[in-house]
C-alpha cells in the first residue's frame, strides 16, 4: 500500500497531553482521591516536564503541587493503562501504570550514554520496540517485564560516507509491519536530501528494506511522539521536519 507523506515544518512544541518521564516518586496524589483519575496533562516550563493527573473536564483547574517531574525531552506512549517514558537525554525508559487514580512505577529500562531513546511503539504485552536515535538501532523489548529481547541494527541504511547510524525516530505498526522513520542527519536537522523510512518484520524482528521519497526531508520529528497517522483506509502520513 502506498506510503503518503507531507512536508510539514514543526517550530515549536510546547503544550501536550502526554506523559514525559517521571522523578523518583512512585505516585500522584490526585486533587480528589474519591474519583478516577482518567486525564493525564504534561506541560514544559523552562527545562523540567510537570506531569499531573486529573479525573475530568470539570476540575476546572490543575497544580504541579504533586507533578512529577522530568527532563523537557521526556515523552509519553501509552499502551491500555500503562505509560511508557522515554528520556532521550538520560538514555532511558521508564514504565508507570495507572492505578485509579496514581500512577505506580513499573521498571526501567537504561541504554549506553548517546543512546537517545526517543520512540516507544507497543505491539502487544510482550513485544515492543523503542528507537535508539543515538546508536541507529532499534530494541525490541517486553514491555510486561521491562527486559530487553534483542536489537535491530539500522547502520546499514545510513547515508553518507562514514555513517553508522540513520538515526532512527518515530514508528508505527502496519499489519505485521514496523514502519521507522529515519532523520538521516549530517549534523543536528540538517539531514541528507529526502525522507527515509525503514521496514521490520515484527514476527522475524529483521530488517526487510528501506524506503525512499526525494521530494520531502527528514521524514519524521527528531522528539515529538505522534508524527505518524494511520487512517481509516490503512494509508500511512508522515511528518517531514524540514531542513535549515
Amino acid at each position: 500500500m502506498t506510503i503518503k507523506k507531507f512536508f510539514s515544518l514543526l517550530s515549536i512544541i510546547g503544550l501536550c497531553f502526554w506523559l514525559p518521564a517521571c522523578d523518583d516518586d512512585d505516585s500522584s496524589d490526585n486533587s480528589n482521591n474519591n474519583k478516577e483519575a482518567n486525564f493525564l496533562h504534561s506541560v514544559i516550563i523552562g527545562e523540567n516536564t510537570y506531569v499531573t493527573l486529573f479525573t475530568d473536564l470539570e476540575v476546572g483547574s490543575t497544580s504541579n503541587d504533586n507533578a512529577y517531574i522530568h527532563t523537557d525531552y521526556g515523552t509519553l506512549y501509552p499502551h491500555n493503562e500503562d505509560m511508557y517514558v522515554s528520556e532521550i537525554k538520560l538514555d532511558k525508559v521508564y514504565k508507570y501504570s495507572k492505578n485509579f487514580n496514581v500512577l505506580e512505577s513499573g521498571g526501567v529500562l537504561s541504554f549506553s550514554a548517546n543512546s537517545a531513546p526517543n520512540c516507544v511503539t507497543i505491539l502487544n504485552d510482550q513485544k515492543g520496540y523503542i528507537s535508539l536515535r543515538g546508536t541507529g538501532k532499534v530494541a525490541v523489548f517486553n514491555p510486561t517485564t521491562m527486559q530487553i529481547i534483542k536489537t535491530i541494527d539500522l547502520g546499514s541504511y545510513a547515508i553518507g560516507e562514514g555513517d553508522t547510524s540513520p538515526e532512527p525516530g518515530s514508528s508505527i505498526i502496519r499489519n505485521d509491519t514496523l514502519y521507522v522513520c529515519l532523520l538521516q542527519e549530517i549534523a543536528p536537522f540538517f539531514p541528507n536530501l529526502g525522507a527515509y523510512v525503514a521496514l521490520i518484520d515484527t514476527k522475524a524482528d529483521t530488517a526487510i528494506k528501506m524506503i525512499s521519497d526525494m521530494r520531502p526531508t527528514m521524514a519524521g520529528a527528531a522528539d515529538a511522539s505522534e508524527d505518524i497517522i494511520l487512517d481509516e483506509q490503512g494509508d500511512l502520513y508522515i511528518y517531514c521536519t524540514g531542513a535549515y
